[in-house]
């Protein structure tokens, strides 16, 4: 028997984690729920409760139960619709080097925990890293450069950042 099952939006908690509402106007039946399976051990719950820490990529199953019996279950999926936020600047502009700097955030699953920055001199890869900064280096003096950053969130969504810099003549 299928029972009428429905899920809040989800909501990001701030620390990569998020929280769904989960609720049915269903009476005399038990709502449970299941993280990332529907097969095993069902979590018995009040209508109208959140889940939480959940990450970018679970899926909530939910179902009603009779005691002996369960409906067809719902789902739910977690995902981070956003790309991080980027603004960048530059510092210590000299004939032969400058330091690109990253501000970056993403409100919902959160920055990756590696290879968080891609830092490109035009179209060539420079270092890839957790620093929020960079210091290109060996430049010529008196020539233009195309400074790029992508940044990468823990969900796998991407921003990328450029800025055209000269630098100083000797």
């Amino acid at each position: 028997e299928k029972g009428t099952i429905t899920f809040g939006k989800t909501q990001w908690v701030g620390d990569g984690t998020a929280s769904i509402k989960i609720e049915t106007s269903e009476t005399g039946y038990t709502l449970q729920y299941q993280k990332n399976s529907y097969e095993g051990s069902w979590t018995d719950i009040t209508s109208g409760e959140t889940i939480s820490n959940l990450n970018h990529g679970d899926t909530v199953y939910a179902r009603l139960w009779d005691g002996t019996n369960g409906s067809e279950y719902a789902s739910a999926s977690i995902t981070d619709g956003i790309a991080p936020e980027v603004e960048i600047s530059t510092s210590n502009l000299t004939s032969n080097s400058v330091t690109l700097n990253v501000t970056a955030s993403d409100t919902q699953s959160g920055l990756a925990t590696s290879g968080t920055y891609a830092y490109y001199l035009g179209d060539e890869l420079k270092a890839t890293n957790e620093t929020n900064s960079y210091t290109f280096t060996g430049l010529a003096d008196g020539t233009g450069y195309t400074l790029k950053v992508i940044v990468t969130d823990k969900a796998g969504k991407t921003t990328k950042k450029s800025t055209t810099v000269t630098t100083a003549t000797v």
